[in-house]
């Protein structure tokens, strides 16, 4: 009877603690990977004892992470009614209600979307009605009360190991959320620093922030816009960081002192995009009207052209080209040390808000608001388009080894394309209510960083931390 408790007590914790679920690492050599038991449980079953669920379920699958689970193991019971026995208890009517539980248990990867497994473990059969039971009365008013016959608890727990142990084992190409936290204003934009310790956003709000990486936790602001962030970056070596707001304000900060180096000029409109050149010299800011590159120690401004509505600037990877993705003046590539033009593209067909050039300066990546992905070979002319976003595309980025593209949408997807082949390789399926505004690989390439707004009008947003090794450096 107490293996029967046991499956009660896990079938009504959850309703208990509202929304808690168990999440642990299965085991040490599958780190990062975690599983959530989460009951679905029918009406009438009750429990008194819930301490039982800690016997019930297997340690190492209890867990403090919070971390968004890899597998979801759902069970779901079937209250099948056997038998009502019917006894008289101070003089009044009550029954002792037999009832027998089948449990459906169904195993799925929430990254694939697959069913992992699924199998109905049926309950024992009433033994018949008993001579007589203990009732609970209350002020001498009998009780009805219900003796539940479950599945065998041991069997369900081999069942699950094996069919958890053989998935491990044989999937391959698979992506694992590492880290989450949730930030109080929308995020327009992030960084990640060269080492992968941190990472810092700006919203909706005149404060960028400073976040661990790794535990998830808020380090320190940076506070001395008038204005809300609109852009914020990173430079190369980690040692500084740019931001700047909504009304053409740009300021760069010393990260140890987390105090502002340099104000730069106010500049015509919303601070829309910045960069860093690779050598840590130059910046470059892109605004609603104009293209800047001023120098990133004194502030001088090195050149400036004028190029309408500028959604995004990008260096290329030996600081020799600048990329530059427009609403009306379709790519742009601009020698970066002069400011001279020399390729356009794509004009008039459409507004380009994120661009990425690969590592080798070969291939240019642009999205659209249509959802369309383009690969321009600038240097020979041809573009081809990689289909598969059903939305618009919010942002691209090259792994640093080249090997590897990423596109967000808001389709809820980040999409992994080879870029020998440029066909698609892996698909992350996010929820399409919670729309993508930005994702980057991080400096080493092994992790992705995802934007969502989680909350109506921006109000809330979550960055997650995604390992993406098993993409970007697939084991032969």
């Amino acid at each position: 009877m107490k293996r029967r408790i046991l499956w009660i007590g896990m079938l009504i914790f959850s309703l208990s603690l509202f929304d808690m679920r168990f999440i642990g690492a299965q085991s040490d050599e599958n780190a990062g990977v975690y599983i959530t038991v989460e009951i679905s449980p029918a009406d009438d079953l009750e429990s008194d004892d819930l301490q039982e669920i800690i016997d019930a379920v297997p340690h190492e699958w209890l867990g403090d992470s919070q971390v968004t689970s890899r597998y979801e193991i759902r069970l779901i019971p079937s209250l099948l009614a056997r038998e009502d026995c019917h006894y008289t208890v101070n003089r009044l009517p009550v029954t002792l209600h037999q009832t027998r539980v089948d449990i459906e248990v169904v195993i799925t990867d929430l990254v694939s979307q697959e069913r992992v497994g699924a199998r109905a473990f049926a309950g024992d059969e009433p033994f018949g009605c008993p001579a007589g039971g203990v009732f609970r009365t209350i002020n001498g008013v009998p009780v009805n009360k219900t003796d539940y016959f479950l599945p065998d608890t041991d069997v369900f727990v081999d069942w699950l190991r094996e069919q958890m142990s053989a998935s491990l084992n044989v999937v391959t190409g698979l992506v694992f959320q590492l880290q989450t936290f949730e930030v109080d204003d929308e995020v327009q934009s992030f960084s990640v620093s060269p080492d992968g310790q941190y990472i810092v956003t700006a919203g909706e709000e005149p404060i960028a922030r400073v976040w661990d990486k790794h535990s998830g936790e808020a380090l320190f602001q940076l506070e001395g816009h008038d204005d809300d962030l609109s852009a914020v970056a990173f430079s190369p070596d980690g040692r500084v960081i740019a931001t700047g707001d909504t009304y053409g304000s740009t300021n760069i900060w010393d990260v140890d002192a987390q105090a502002i180096l340099l104000s730069l000029d106010k500049q015509f409109g919303e601070i829309t995009s910045i960069d860093f050149s690779p050598d840590n010299q130059r910046i470059a800011t892109g605004t609603l009207a104009e293209v800047h590159v001023l120098d990133a120690v004194t502030g001088e401004e090195l050149w400036t052209t004028i190029v309408i509505e500028v959604f995004c600037v990008k260096f290329s990877s030996d600081g020799n080209l600048l990329v530059v993705g427009t609403g009306t003046s379709g790519v742009m590539v601009f020698d970066a040390h002069t400011g001279a033009v020399l390729f356009e593209g794509f004009q008039g067909e459409g507004s380009f808000k994120s661009v990425a050039i690969s590592p080798n300066s070969q291939f240019i990546a642009v999205s659209d608001t249509e959802g369309d992905l383009r690969i321009w070979d600038f240097a020979r002319g041809v573009t081809s388009i990689l289909a598969g976003h059903t939305d618009e595309i919010t942002s691209v980025d090259f792994s640093p080894n080249g090997g590897i593209l990423l596109s967000s949408s808001l389709d809820g997807t980040i999409r992994f394309w080879d870029t020998n082949t440029w066909e698609e390789v892996y698909t992350l399926l996010l929820d399409p209510e919670l729309p993508v505004n930005n994702a980057a690989f991080s400096a080493t390439g092994g992790e992705v960083i995802i934007a969502q707004v989680i909350a109506p009008f921006g109000v809330e947003a979550r960055v997650s931390i995604w390992d993406v090794s098993n993409i970007t450096n697939p084991v032969e």
